[in-house]
């Protein structure tokens, strides 16, 4: 659980943080293939305030991030730990602030 992956079927970022209708064994599948880029530690009642088409913004995280090398294929590059936890407070902030726009 907690498994970030590009979904290239649905052009969208999946965020594996509860069963899906086809988990086995307690662990979530996708329903069709996904590219793994990493994993998150937020915590799933957060997770589950996201909803389909909700926009994800990818920021670059400050500090020791490595550098893919030029010749390296983006897809390839995985994602820090520290960069999928920035993106995750990232979607959740801006989620938080569309609420409090709706309700004015």
């Amino acid at each position: 659980m907690g498994d970030v992956a590009y979904w290239p079927q649905g052009r969208c970022v999946c965020v594996f943080f509860g069963l899906t209708p086809i988990s086995k064994a307690g662990k979530p599948l996708p329903a069709s293939p996904v590219v793994l880029i990493g994993k998150t530690k937020a915590i799933s009642l957060e997770l589950r305030k996201i909803k389909t088409g909700d926009a994800l913004r990818v920021i670059q995280v400050q500090g020791n991030v490595p550098k893919p090398a030029s010749n390296a294929p983006r897809a390839e590059r995985k994602l820090t730990q520290t960069e999928i936890d920035a993106l995750v407070r990232q979607l959740l902030a801006e989620k938080a602030t569309q609420e409090l726009g709706s309700k004015t």
